[in-house]
């Protein structure tokens, strides 16, 4: 999980504890479930562009997603974050204009979620590859 989300595996039982309430328990971070069995397969997230702003104030959010191996390839993904992506756009909660996604060049299931959820190529630079959603643009404002 570690290495394609940029971060190290948990070392221990504490420190998962830790990143449960440090940063699952945040606003619009939301488990990936299974309609077959209910099983959490993965994550997705919206996070403030900036430190120390809102999720519903800032301008520009980042998504985050995490999805276990097993599951890769089956459109769970691309389907949460469309959702996310959705919400952003109707729920009337957010101020934001565009939400950034991020991931490495070497992987392209990523690229493919990002590509299919509407997200646009901004840049590839230094193995990242970078996109955009624009929220303002597809509310039609």
């Amino acid at each position: 999980m570690g290495q394609m989300a940029r971060f190290p595996t948990h070392a221990d039982k504490a420190e998962s504890l830790r990143v449960i309430r440090e940063i699952f328990c945040k606003p619009e971070f939301y488990a990936v479930v299974s309609r077959e069995d209910g099983a959490v397969v993965g994550c997705v997230s919206l996070h403030p562009g900036t430190k120390g702003v809102d999720v519903y104030e800032a301008e520009e959010l980042t998504i985050g997603y995490w999805m276990g191996k097993p599951y890769w390839g089956h459109g769970f993904m691309t389907e949460a974050v469309k959702a996310l992506c959705g919400r952003c756009l109707s729920s009337g909660l957010f101020k934001c204009k565009r939400i950034i996604g991020f991931t490495s060049t070497d992987n392209a299931g990523s690229r493919r979620v990002m590509e299919k959820a509407g997200f646009r190529h901004l840049e590839t630079k230094d193995g990242t590859v970078r996109y955009a959603f624009d929220v303002i643009g597809n509310r039609g404002n």
